[in-house]
């Protein structure tokens, strides 16, 4: 039976992360890519609103997050924030609206802003990584 043993593996992978800084990177392509899904989300809205099954004001409360970080990763989001007059939160109205009710047909604002944004959100996450990449490597 043949036995090998690997050292340094532990080092190269962290010297790895240090030249490529990925939680920076990481956290700049999300950056990136939230504007975008925002701005999908809102016109998504507004078609709706269009159409008579939402508001405009339900638009202009979609708010980007910061980015975030947690144990599985970076995040950020995209979503409808504050309430109406009437005290209504402006996430259960997209909810409303995205799942439909016993009274309303569901309209899916969601899912056609993911649709949508997914493309453009994945050029802009290569730019985000490819000048991140480039400006490690020219220094």
């Amino acid at each position: 039976m043949a036995n090998f043993e690997v050292t340094g593996f532990n080092q190269l992978m962290r010297q790895l992360e240090e030249t490529l800084r990925l939680d920076d990177i990481a956290k700049q392509m999300i950056d990136g890519a939230l504007p975008i899904l925002e701005g999908e989300l809102k016109k998504a809205i507004r078609e709706e609103a269009d159409k008579g099954y939402a508001t405009g004001e339900l638009a202009e409360s979609v708010k980007k997050s910061e980015t975030k970080h947690n144990r599985y990763g970076y995040f950020g989001v995209a979503q409808p924030t504050g309430k109406d007059e009437k005290g209504v939160r402006n996430m259960e109205k997209l909810a409303y609206l995205h799942y439909g009710t016993s009274k309303q047909q569901a309209r899916q604002a969601v899912t056609k802003a993911v649709i949508r944004a997914e493309s453009k959100v994945i050029v802009k996450m290569q730019e985000c990584y490819n000048r991140a990449v480039d400006a490690d490597g020219s220094e």
